[in-house]
């Protein structure tokens, strides 16, 4: 069996392309490959690139994110499917007190009352999985078909991934 192209290559991704930064209201796994590892980790306003593609789902939330952000964000709502090397930068409602906040089931906010709640900013990045006996990108990549294994080559083995 010849090589498969690696994960970028197999979503249709040149491996030559810029990873894509997207700006989002939300984050779903649906959105990223099912066989990946994900790295969440909380950012700052000025850390949102300004380049970052917007897929923000209602126009209220958009006007806040422009406000927030200091430039403009287009509402566009739409599906993300993600590929390793990407990252979504997500706005995060928070209740004032600083719990989690999710509005009532139905309800589209408008600026006003999404200004009642503090928006934290995410980064998800998204990689590529890693072996659970070497702990090798590679060889994960292998084990899903993509590139010849590397954990048979004798290394020990480190045991599942935690």
């Amino acid at each position: 069996m010849g090589v498969r192209p690696l994960p970028r290559q197999a979503a249709g991704v040149s491996e030559d392309a810029a990873p894509r930064r997207v700006l989002a209201s939300a984050f779903a796994l649906g959105m990223a490959p099912a066989r990946c590892r994900l790295v969440v980790e909380p950012v700052d306003a000025g850390d949102v690139p300004v380049d970052a593609e917007p897929a923000v789902g209602h126009a209220s939330t958009a006007e806040v994110y422009s406000a927030l952000l200091g430039r403009a964000v287009a509402c566009d709502r739409r599906a993300l499917s993600l590929v390793a090397g990407d990252e979504v930068y997500v706005g995060a409602l928070v209740a004032l007190d600083g719990r989690p906040w999710r509005p009532p089931e139905g309800t589209v906010l408008d600026a006003a009352a999404l200004a009642a709640v503090r928006v934290e900013w995410r980064r998800v990045a998204v990689l590529p999985p890693v072996c659970g006996q070497c702990g090798d990108v590679e060889c994960a990549v292998s084990r899903l078909g993509y590139a010849p294994g590397r954990c048979d080559d004798g290394r020990p083995s480190r045991g599942p991934s935690p």
